[in-house]
């Protein structure tokens, strides 16, 4: 573990773990000491084994100069990534390699409570679990990262909200699983989750201005604002799926009707293939097997009803890049989360709309990218997402050290 050292070797070491190509001149530029001090710094480092040459870099010049990179074993990170049925959970070592994954399905007893002790413990047990097979090798976390549907308020660090999951209601979560764990815990939804995994080593990797359209449980924005995430006064910006939209009557989970997330979520999708099915159109598909995978085997076949009603929720997908690109002015829009599977569907509803009210200039400027998605993506963006939060309450620290932030 890295304890015991000066500010100055943990900015390195941070500058390392960050950088695409940590040589001596980048760090030397990321820490705004000089080269002279760095090589120093470096190589005390290299004493003690936190870090290490891990190959060699050429200029135009051809000179080379090595790339350092964090001895693996000086630090662990887990991520995990909630959902409606499951909690994803992995580790993550100091060179941001994934070291062990697991899935834990919730039990019928913790969905059908009201009340979010047993879900709690469902959802801490895999983090112990990870906990504990690091403490048998001698290792600890240094964080903890959780993606969560619903709404969450950054600021206060509270879950406000969690969708279809039971009993979540201004719980403050941070303070409920660290009290148990005694590691610094972070978390956010899953739209800022999965933006920051595409900011980090996505399609959002390498450009300051972009947002991402989650698409899953709940249907959210993520928005980076000259490279850094955009989360507003309180930390609820983003929640594009509470956009009323004119030609939409069904009625939100929130109260409101019209709400973008009731067409274009997991539930919406299938909801709208009910109704239509309700209605005795011929189809392949069948309401007692409706599922987000029976739909597209069904449209990959060629049924009308699947490709008609795809179409039809794809062009609501495009009045909401039409909002985001609006509003922000993004070089890209990423569109990801479960749903993303449907894309060959949704692609040509999207477009036309945007081309019908998008001003040519600006459409021409920005570009409309689907990105895959994975449970396993989404916890390690959680991952990446507490080691940078971890480093910024580290040397923001007067002592070198990060409290469990339990509240």
């Amino acid at each position: 573990m890295m304890t015991n050292l000066k500010k100055e070797e943990l900015e390195i070491i941070k500058s390392i773990q960050m950088l695409e190509m940590p040589t001596r001149q980048l760090i030397s530029e990321s820490v705004f000491l000089s080269v002279q001090k760095v090589s120093v710094v470096l190589k005390s480092l290299e004493k003690k084994k936190i870090i290490m040459k891990g190959g060699k870099s050429f200029s135009v010049s051809g000179r080379p100069s090595y790339i350092y990179e964090v001895n693996p074993l000086q630090m662990y990170t887990i991520g995990a990534a909630i959902d409606n049925h499951r909690i994803t959970t992995l580790i993550i070592d100091a060179t941001k390699e994934i070291v062990k994954t697991t899935e834990h399905i919730f039990s019928d007893e913790a969905l059908a409570s009201n009340s979010t002790t047993k879900l709690l413990d469902e959802i801490i047990e895999p983090l112990k679990l990870a906990k504990s097979e690091l403490e048998k090798e001698g290792k600890k976390p240094v964080a903890i990262g959780i993606s969560v549907p619903g709404m969450i308020d950054t600021a206060r660090r509270v879950w406000l909200s969690g969708l279809h999951l039971p009993g979540i209601n201004n719980l403050d979560i941070n303070k409920e699983i660290c009290k148990r764990m005694d590691v610094p815990v972070y978390v956010d939804d899953q739209s800022r989750i999965n933006t920051y995994y595409e900011k980090s080593v996505g399609h959002g990797k390498g450009i300051n201005d972009f947002v991402v359209l989650y698409l899953g449980v709940g249907v959210g924005a993520g928005i980076v604002i000259n490279n850094s995430i955009y989360r507003g006064a309180h930390g609820t910006a983003g929640e594009i799926g509470h956009i009323i939209h004119a030609h939409n009557n069904y009625r939100c989970s929130c109260g409101n009707v019209g709400c973008l997330e009731t067409v274009t979520s997991l539930e919406g999708v299938i909801r709208m293939f009910q109704d239509r099915l309700a209605e005795g159109v011929h189809s392949l598909l069948q309401v007692e097997d409706l599922t987000i995978e029976t739909i597209l085997d069904a449209a990959r076949k060629g049924d009308k009803l699947a490709r008609t009603t795809l179409f039809e929720i794809g062009q609501f997908l495009g009045d909401a890049c039409i909002t985001l690109i609006n509003l922000f002015n993004p070089e890209k829009v990423i569109i990801t989360g479960p749903l993303e599977i449907l894309k060959d569907y949704f692609t040509d509803a999207i477009h036309l709309a945007l081309t019908r009210k998008i001003f040519p200039s600006i459409l021409e400027q920005t570009k409309i990218q689907f990105a895959s998605y994975s449970a396993k993506n989404e916890a390690y963006g959680a991952a990446l997402f507490a080691t940078s939060q971890y480093w910024d309450d580290l040397l923001s620290s007067e002592t070198n050290e990060v409290n469990s932030n339990c509240g």
